[in-house]
């Protein structure tokens, strides 16, 4: 029998919405819930019962309660429902969320998102004439190299035998 499916005697059925088994299953209880799914008759005998994670979220596979869901990137836990699931909403602009149950994080000073959604540091994008460091924070553009855009992430370098005026400049090379 092949993955997907259990067969019972010469009768192949397909594993429950949600849910898949290994090829060879000939029982509905070879049949367990898909990333995305959770169970929630895992201690009865026969075929999973699964459901879908809400919305904004995920789970592993074989997950046998609505609290292993969890919130995407981009998106926080603002609530529970009363079944354990979490709640998630979109990260509100400035700021970036990892997933999971973590709260928002607001952007470093003198940085901002370009919207709500956003998943990392790395998205929060610098005022002119700034650029990001190694740790995502905003710098002054070292003499040398600009940034012209309002919201951007990396200092543009000089070509050869050009320069800046000043640290932290937002206009083209001399």
């Amino acid at each position: 029998c092949d993955a997907g499916a259990f067969c019972f005697t010469e009768e192949r059925q397909l594993c429950p919405s949600g849910s898949t088994s290994p090829p060879g299953s000939s029982s509905s209880a070879d049949c367990h819930c898909v990333s995305g799914y959770w169970e929630s008759n895992a201690t009865e005998a026969g075929p999973p019962e699964c459901h879908a994670c809400p919305a904004n979220s995920g789970s592993p596979a074989n997950s046998l309660s609505a609290a292993q869901c969890s919130c995407f990137a981009g998106f926080w836990q603002s609530n529970v429902t009363d079944q354990g699931e979490p709640v998630c909403q979109a990260c509100p602009p400035g700021h970036y969320c990892a997933g999971g149950a973590s709260a928002p994080v607001q952007c470093p000073v003198g940085s901002d998102t370009s919207g709500g959604g956003k998943s990392s540091k790395a998205d929060c994008l610098c005022a002119q004439g700034e650029g990001h460091d190694d740790a995502f924070d905003c710098v002054p553009c070292a003499v040398g190299s600009f940034q012209p855009e309002e919201r951007g992430q990396l200092c543009v370098p000089c070509a050869p035998g050009k320069t800046t005026a000043r640290e932290g400049a937002y206009e083209a090379c001399l």
